[in-house]
């Protein structure tokens, strides 16, 4: 929710600058007599430090969410952290990319991608992705929380992947910004936290080190 804009919410986005998922500020509402009825044009900006870009929005007031966003976003393998490996920032890079122009089946898929990706980077590798979702849990790298999440992941990509015949194709919005959601907290689970802890260890054995001795 934004500090100008206290009444609204669903703001999450992927800043295009940064390639972060953060919560979009309002900053200017960008009223006109020709508006379109229930979308608002706003012009937003990123809330992060390093990145403070501008992004215009259009916001669908009736959903309360983000209809579209510019610039597209243009999100790299750079802009995600090095201690995950270069093919799964590679595709989660396209997944962002697919979203900001709508097209969320292929948001769905690629996050399946990404889950297939995991699972062969820890030489879990033959039989179906169910079945290596399972292996990843039952090995301990992943909690049941975590491995729940992944078979979510999985049908949704299958049903981004595949033809349907039961409507179950029909990937909204809110279907892939919670895969998205899910894909993230396996990476920072597998990769991000433990590298930074690991830097972080590092720190403070450093710092001990130099304290002096009695």
């Amino acid at each position: 929710m934004s500090d100008a804009y206290p009444d609204l919410e669903g703001f999450d986005w992927t800043c295009p600058h940064c390639g972060v998922m953060v919560d979009l500020k309002p900053q200017k509402d960008l009223a006109s007599p020709h508006s379109i009825r229930h979308e608002s044009f706003l012009i937003c900006q990123c809330p992060r430090k390093p990145c403070r870009e501008i992004v215009f929005v259009v916001f669908d007031t009736l959903n309360n969410h983000i209809q579209a966003a510019y610039p597209y976003s243009s999100t790299s393998a750079e802009q995600y952290p090095k201690s995950i490996p270069p093919k799964i920032r590679e595709d989660m890079a396209e997944a962002v990319r697919c979203f900001s122009v709508n097209a969320y089946r292929s948001v769905v898929v690629m996050c399946r991608r990404v889950l297939q990706r995991i699972a062969s980077d820890h030489q879990i590798t033959g039989g179906d992705i169910k079945s290596q979702t399972n292996r990843m849990f039952e090995a301990g790298l992943i909690t049941k929380n975590l491995k729940d999440a992944a078979h979510e992941i999985r049908h949704f990509g299958g049903f981004g992947a595949h033809p349907q015949d039961d409507d179950l194709d029909n990937v909204t919005r809110d279907d892939a910004l919670g895969i998205w959601r899910q894909v993230n907290q396996f990476v920072n689970n597998l990769y991000v936290m433990p590298a930074e802890n690991a830097e972080l260890q590092k720190r403070r054995q450093f710092i001990q080190q130099q304290k002096p001795k009695k």
